[in-house]
């Protein structure tokens, strides 16, 4: 299991979402669809999207229509969420 920065032990990550967040990460511009996520890691589709709400859920990653990095497809496709800088 993965830890969430900050020690939140309450946002630990499934090996699963673990796993896909690992996939995003070495992905060009970190975005995905499930299906080719579920390729990376040689596991079916299904196993992919079960994680993907985890991760959503945990802050990691947010989805939005937009092209696969992979497959250059328009699909709804995981993306790793980055931290916004705060401005005063």
């Amino acid at each position: 299991m993965e830890v969430m920065p900050y020690g939140d032990s309450s946002a630990r990550l499934s090996e699963r979402a673990a796993n896909v967040l690992a996939v995003l990460r070495s992905i060009a511009h970190d975005s995905a669809c499930e299906a080719c996520v579920a390729v990376q890691l040689s596991v079916d589709r299904y196993e992919a999207l079960k994680a993907i709400p985890e991760l959503v859920l945990a802050g990691r990653v947010l989805c939005s229509l937009e092209e696969c990095s992979v497959c250059f497809q328009r699909r709804l496709s995981a993306k790793i969420r980055r931290s916004r800088s705060r401005g005063i």
